[in-house]
């Protein structure tokens, strides 16, 4: 990262922005300069200046002045698909690589725990920023409400996972894609309004929450990966859409959804665990053809929970 000393900078768009907080790169928002320091302890917020249009890969994550390597989080990102999750298929060379980044992160994340100049402070984000890069916010103990404004198109893997947020969120509509665990284990404690245009939720994306009430997936969604709304509370209902053809492992396990659960006829998987422990449901509605998982294959966690009524149609 180039490093700036304080005062103005001149982005690639000849754009002038006068902030001593921050390192650009072009328009590019990319982390924190010693100099802000004091800012912070007076004000109690983080302000991203308006005109940033991209929140980088690691931006806030990455500690400034950090001095082991930055990681590159693509790679980690997709060895992390093969070697972390269920059904990768990771090489002794790749476990290896997969390894050493999730030390480094590991080292990164224990060292926001107890020096992220950000902890307890909150998050203000412009109608300027369209993409929110890997980890840009992870593990820094961001409080408050978090508006995701309408500009943003990408939310990536990571990037607001481990936060004290809290309050209602609500993905806008101009957002296709949630990255992998990229709302993971934040205080979110009110509702989740989806975008009407979302295609895919990665793994994990929403997992270890505390939502409340309903949980309506748009019928844009085609694609709900493993353990996507893993422990993420809710006491609502679920609808889901015609969109999708399979729920996959753990994806609503350990949730509090009530009443009955209605699958599309076009779903026609269920995985393992995927509503395990959604012990305040009544029923499921299921097509004849629709294969879900029980405990008899082998794993200890059946598609729905042990005694629920199970409705064929």
């Amino acid at each position: 990262y180039e490093q700036v000393a304080s005062g103005s900078v001149t982005t690639t768009s000849a754009q002038t922005i006068t902030d001593s907080r921050f390192i650009y790169e072009g328009t590019k928002l990319m982390g924190l300069l010693a100099e802000g320091e004091e800012y912070f302890k007076t004000n109690k917020e983080l302000i991203i200046p308006e005109g940033t249009t991209e929140i980088a890969d690691g931006a806030f994550f990455v500690p400034y002045g950090y001095e082991e390597e930055i990681p590159d989080f693509d790679l980690y990102i997709s060895l992390m698909q093969k070697c972390a999750f269920i059904g990768g298929e990771c090489t002794e060379e790749e476990e290896i690589q997969y390894n050493t980044l999730e030390n480094n992160l590991g080292s990164i994340a224990e060292y926001n725990a107890t020096n992220s100049r950000l902890k307890g402070l909150t998050l203000t984000i412009p109608n300027s920023v369209k993409k929110i890069g890997i980890a840009a916010f992870a593990g820094l103990g961001l409080i408050g409400n978090l508006t995701i404004p309408n500009s943003v198109t990408e939310i990536r893997d990571m990037a607001f996972m481990s936060n004290q947020f809290n309050g209602d969120l609500v993905i806008p509509n101009s957002v296709t894609k949630i990255g992998i665990n990229a709302f993971m284990f934040i205080m979110f404690d009110g509702t989740l309004e989806l975008s009407s245009n979302l295609e895919t939720i990665g793994k994990q994306g929403f997992a270890g929450n505390q939502f409340i009430g309903d949980l309506v997936i748009p019928d844009s969604v085609t694609v709900i990966d493993d353990g996507a709304f893993y422990e993420s509370g809710f006491t609502g209902t679920l609808t889901l859409p015609n969109s999708i053809s399979e729920i996959g492992y753990n994806t609503f396990a350990v949730t509090g959804f009530t009443g009955e659960v209605y699958i599309p006829d076009n779903i026609t998987n269920i995985d393992y665990g995927a509503f395990w422990d959604c012990n305040n449901l009544t029923s499921v509605s299921i097509p004849t053809n629709t294969i879900y998982k029980e405990v008899a294959s082998g794993y200890s966690n059946p598609s729905f929970p042990v005694g629920i009524t199970i409705n064929k149609r």
